[in-house]
């Protein structure tokens, strides 16, 4: 059956190069190790294969089971777990993990193909690069946008998770994917939603100049006040003349938050600095010692700056 990779007809000779389909640690060997054929011993003329690394091993035949969504055993075959390995598609790559590859990426047609044939590899050391073209490394426009999501949803959620106990933060997630438009079972598959980028930003945009407050904005969003802080940040970061003085932090929140990040400026120690030169969020958390959550240090940094 195709999804075992299994040969109709199988046939090998010393000096050809080989690949494994099929994972076995106790002999030695997963999916995608490399090695050349170099004997064949018995009566049964059992292939023995020289891996990329040396290590020598007999190859006898594994087993593939193709099972329904029960359990229930539909049909099995055996075979030798190799096959030639002069060249192989990327779409038949997926899965292994191989030890080098000269990859030509030249005639890629499809979103992601780049990513999966580069990750393919142990080591940038066993890659040779033959060609690249326009579309081999380009993200879907669905993924950078819910990976923008998930940024913005998940800052400042790190801090409060670690409070949970584990069935809480087991819950606690499946709510967090629900609430972003997914399903906390994986055996669903849910379509992706086009995100519309900059409309979510513009919403919180009329909120705030309405003069709610971040809890409340987050309340009448359905969305985690870390995600409508991180909305802030960047409203801010396009218009720093944004009227957001109904959200300043107390005056001693101000001093405590002014007091830590002299320090850590003070210190010079570039892990505590971000690519653009400012502080980062959790150096700052741990400097003042907890004392004040992501959100309040997210959102008094933007006084700071004024």
């Amino acid at each position: 059956f195709k999804s075992s990779l299994v040969e109709r007809e199988l046939k090998l000779k010393v000096g050809a190069q080989v690949m494994f389909i099929k994972n076995n640690v106790e002999q030695g060997y997963i999916n995608g190790t490399m090695g050349t054929i170099i004997d064949f011993e018995g009566h049964k003329g059992t292939p023995v294969v020289e891996t990329v690394s040396g290590k020598v091993i007999r190859v006898s035949q594994q087993e593939w089971l193709m099972e329904d969504h029960n359990k229930t055993l539909l049909a099995s075959v055996q075979q030798i777990p190799l096959k030639l390995a002069w060249a192989i598609t990327v779409h038949k790559s997926q899965g292994m993990t191989l030890d080098g590859a000269e990859i030509d990426l030249s005639k890629t047609f499809e979103l992601g193909q780049g990513y999966v044939a580069l990750s393919r590899i142990r080591s940038i050391h066993g890659l040779k690069l033959m060609g690249m073209n326009d579309i081999a490394l380009k993200v879907d426009d669905n993924v950078r946008a819910m990976d923008d999501r998930l940024l913005e949803h998940s800052a400042g959620l790190v801090e409060e998770w670690t409070r949970y106990t584990p069935d809480a933060t087991k819950q606690a997630h499946s709510s967090y994917v629900t609430m972003l438009g997914g399903h906390p079972d994986p055996t669903e598959v849910i379509a992706p939603t086009p995100v519309k980028s900059g409309a979510t930003y513009l919403e919180t945009k009329e909120f705030l100049l309405a003069g709610k407050t971040l809890e409340e904005i987050a309340t009448l969003r359905g969305l985690h006040v870390s995600t409508i802080a991180g909305h802030l940040a960047k409203l801010y970061k396009a218009d720093p003349q944004i009227n957001i003085e109904h959200l300043k932090p107390d005056r001693v929140i101000m001093m405590q938050l002014d007091s830590g990040h002299r320090s850590l400026l003070a210190t010079g120690k570039t892990e505590h600095l971000s690519e653009d030169g400012s502080v980062k969020l959790k150096a700052l958390y741990q400097e003042l010692d907890g004392a004040l959550s992501y959100d309040q240090i997210r959102l008094g940094m933007l006084f700071l700056k004024r």
